[in-house]
Formats: C-alpha cells, structure tokens, sequence
C-alpha cells in the first residue's frame, strides 16, 4: 500500500467527496496530521531533554575526575621544600633592612586572645597554614568553607596543611555581641579553628586583623613553609593556588603572591566604603599591591611583614599597607601568576 501525503489526502477530500461529507475528511485530515506533528514535537523534546541529561551527567563525572586527579597529581609530598630560617638567622640581609629592622615600635600590636588553638601546628606541623580572616558574625560563611573543596585538600594527609579562622570582638549592641560570642565560643570548642583577638572587629579594623594573621604565624607555626591568606567568601582552585606557592617558593626567598592592583587611585569621596583621608595617606596614588581576597608568603616573609607593621605608619586598607607599603620596607617581592586567582 502506497503512503500518501498530506496534499494526496486532502485532493481525494476534493475529488471523490462532496458537500458535509467532504467537510469531515478534511478535518479528520487536519486532526490525524495534527496530532502527528505533536507526537513528533514531543519526542524530540524528550530526546533533547535526554541529551542534556546525559550531557549534564558525563560533564559532573568529568569535573569530578577532574578536580580528583588535581589532588592526586599534586606533589603534596615535595620534599624539597626547606624549612623557613628564624628571623633572627636569616643571612644576607642588606644594612637598610637591618637598620630598618632596628627602627622602635611606633605600631603595637598588643591584643590578647580570646581563643588561641597556639598548639594547632606544633601538633600537626603543616608545610601550608591556611589563615581566612571572618567577621564573627559569619557562621554561614566559615560552614561554607568547611564543606568545601578547600577541605578536601586539607584532609589528605600527604598535603600536611591546617586552615584557621581569624576573628575579633563583635562590635554590636551590648546583647547582640553578647549572643554572637556565645556561638562563637560554642563553635571554637566544635571546630578548635577559632582564633580570636581582642580587638572590635569593624570593617575599619581590617589591618588590625590582617596584622593578626601575620603576629599568629610568626608566633605560633613557626615549622611551617607557606601561609595563604584566604576570604572566607571566594573560590579558588586549591591545586592551582598551592603549586603558584610552591612554583614561587623556589625561585624567591621573600615575596608576596597575589592578585596585582597597578595604577589604583586613592578614593577621596567620603560616602565611599574605601574613602582615605589624606591625613592617613597624603599621595593620590596607591602604590602597587595584591589584592587580599586571596595571598600567599613564605613563613619568612609573614614575619619580616610583622616587623614592619610595627614600625611603619598604619593605613586601614589592610591589603594596601601590608603588600604595597609594608612589604618594599622588608625587601619583600611582589609577584603575580596567572593560576593565582580567585572569585567570588
């Protein structure tokens, strides 16, 4: 039996049937060849939502294999990093660093702690410390961090790295701050990743913590290699950001790994959240930093960073006074990599 189409159909309507009859085969022709078409619609609908599914699955399996073969390509276990060398050891320093060195403390730093885990590296004696400074209201965030890939990274032994929360006072109401230092201690007897100092923790104190950062490592995880500074609200590849560490770690002895900042222009307008007054920074041009969302330093360098803090006049852009005024005081580097990045 020949097939016909729907033109053949709709001629023998015309031909062979007359009047009401003819109306019927027509619209028996239209209903059959309509409902041909939605079959035909839908199965494509389907096949495509199909694709998309199969698409979708062998792209997670992908990034799954992906970001697993990160770790287990990673030299986590390179064992030509050296130990950093003390402060006090390091050779070859120039007389202007020396004398610098030497300069009083203009500068202190003399917060107390809150809560201080200062045996975390003397216990797990991390080649990498992780420090993510976090406002204390920032519970959501420093969970996030905790279930995310970062922790992956830390958990395999032969990485041999530990991340800490850096916090200071709530700065609310008397019953707010209160309360937010309940959870606060509650989570730092969970976790034991909690490091809290006595300062108000407002945005226009974010040097004080960044000094903290550096004041802890240099204290307290002195058998470390590498610090990296990370937010508590980015995402980076952990692979790639370690590695530009390590990759820099053996070409420089002292130096900051970071997102560059050139040419940024000091913010004047006073309803700016990054307005500086020129009585705290008098040029209108910022010198060249990274970027704080997300840095990297030799142990060596967290502490001649530290020193220089001390002795050098404070700006409240935490990333601008530590990488960009703070650093060329200590012959500290400023290097980019292109795997050094970060998102928010």
């Amino acid at each position: 039996m020949n097939r016909m189409s729907g033109g053949s159909c709709v001629r023998v309507c015309q031909r062979n049937i007359s009047g009401y009859g003819r109306f019927k085969c027509l619209r028996l022709v239209f209903i059959v060849f309509a409902a041909g078409g939605f079959i035909f619609f839908l199965s494509n609908l389907l096949s495509l939502h199909t694709a998309r599914e199969r698409v979708g699955v062998f792209r997670r399996l992908y990034e799954s294999v992906s970001f697993q073969n990160r770790f287990d390509d990673f030299p986590c276990n390179d064992t030509s990093l050296s130990s950093p060398a003390e402060l006090s050891n390091v050779t070859n320093i120039s007389p202007d660093l020396a004398q610098f060195l030497s300069l009083p403390v203009i500068n202190p730093h003399p917060y107390e702690y809150v809560h201080n885990h200062e045996g975390r590296c003397q216990a797990q004696r991390p080649k990498v410390l992780f420090v993510v400074p976090s406002a204390p209201d920032n519970f959501v965030r420093r969970q996030k961090v905790r279930h995310s890939p970062l922790m992956e990274f830390l958990r395999k032994s032969s990485c041999n790295a530990t991340l800490l929360f850096f916090l200071g006072l709530p700065a609310f109401s008397k019953r707010t701050s209160e309360k937010i230092q309940r959870r606060i201690d509650s989570e730092s007897e969970q976790y034991k990743d909690i490091i809290q100092a006595g300062f108000n923790d407002a945005y226009q104190n974010i040097r004080l913590k960044a000094v903290s950062m550096l004041k802890w490592a240099s204290i307290y995880c002195s058998n470390a290699s590498y610090v990296i500074r990370t937010d508590d609200d980015i995402k980076f590849d952990v692979g790639e950001v370690v590695g530009a560490v390590y990759r820099a770690g053996k070409a420089h002895r002292n130096f900051v790994l970071g997102n560059l900042a050139l040419d940024w222009k000091v913010i004047r307008n006073k309803q700016s959240k990054y307005y500086v007054s020129r009585e705290e920074f008098a040029s209108d041009d910022l010198p060249p930093f990274a970027l704080g969302g997300l840095l990297g330093y030799p142990l060596e360098s967290v502490r001649l960073l530290y020193e220089a803090s001390l002795r050098t006049k404070p700006l409240w852009l935490d990333d601008v006074y530590i990488t960009g005024i703070c650093a060329p005081r200590v012959n500290v580097t400023l290097l980019g990599d292109p795997q050094f990045t970060f998102r928010h």
